[in-house]
């Protein structure tokens, strides 16, 4: 595992950061994929002082399609690919305009499956890799309430079962993760408890009185992508606590 190469769609923040500092953590190459170069070279610089391993950046834009694969094709061999990138509103059907689906898509579904393809391509040509999205309990937890989120999750995750179940064919394992309600910079008004009262009565029924914590998260996909999880592909693991099951 410290000797492969690992590309980090999302990694300047939140769940993608934590996954990032864990296989740079572990020896890993680790590379830092997004939009702005300016966050992406903060994030490296503190993954690497705190590992003590470099951490290098390259800067790709999900919502155009061409740009993943000339981002791809200037990287060295992809060995594991996290796509932990967009984030989506929490909005329900008539608080949204046709913007607001075009806008989410765009970066966290179809920004996942252009990804997804690319690194496949890659990877069946170099002889094997993993591919590790990010989704979210919503997709299994339905919400009307956050539609955007519950919809974009979903699709993501028959993506990922599908895929998974054929890319073995090429020697590359697709799997998910769907964290539960995770402590990251997104959620910081709930930590605090100034967020609203639906949401400080959402962490009330939380298990363990918490949020899973982003390093967690991480844990769950240095295991994915380890030789541990050899036969797991088209799965989307839950790291919810149970929360799906909660009424």
């Amino acid at each position: 595992m410290d000797k492969r190469n690992i590309v980090v769609l999302g990694g300047t923040g939140g769940i993608g950061r934590a996954i990032a500092h864990r296989f740079s953590q572990e020896g890993c190459a680790v590379y830092l994929l997004g939009r702005n170069l300016d966050r992406l070279a903060q994030a490296a610089q503190a993954i690497s002082q705190q590992t003590g391993q470099p951490v290098q950046v390259q800067v790709c834009d999900l919502g155009r399609l061409g740009s993943i694969k000339a981002t791809f094709a200037a990287l060295p061999r992809i060995d594991v690919l996290i796509n932990a990138a967009g984030s989506i509103p929490r909005k329900s059907l008539l608080e949204t305009s046709p913007e607001d689906w075009q806008g989410s898509w765009s970066a966290k579904v179809f920004g996942a499956i252009e990804s997804s393809r690319v690194a496949c391509e890659c990877m069946k040509d170099a002889g094997g890799g993993v591919i590790i999205q990010i989704i979210g309990i919503s997709g299994v937890k339905l919400n009307a309430k956050t539609i955007l989120t519950t919809t974009a999750n979903a699709a993501l995750m028959a993506f990922t079962q599908s895929l998974g179940a054929q890319s073995v064919d090429w020697n590359v394992r697709v799997v998910g993760i769907n964290p539960g309600m995770t402590e990251t910079p997104r959620t910081e008004d709930l930590r605090t408890g100034t967020g609203s009262d639906a949401y400080k009565a959402a962490l009330a029924n939380l298990p363990f009185k918490r949020m899973a914590k982003a390093e967690e998260i991480a844990a769950c996909a240095w295991f994915l992508a380890s030789p541990q999880a050899s036969y797991i592909s088209g799965s989307v693991i839950d790291v919810d606590a149970g929360t799906r099951w909660r009424v």
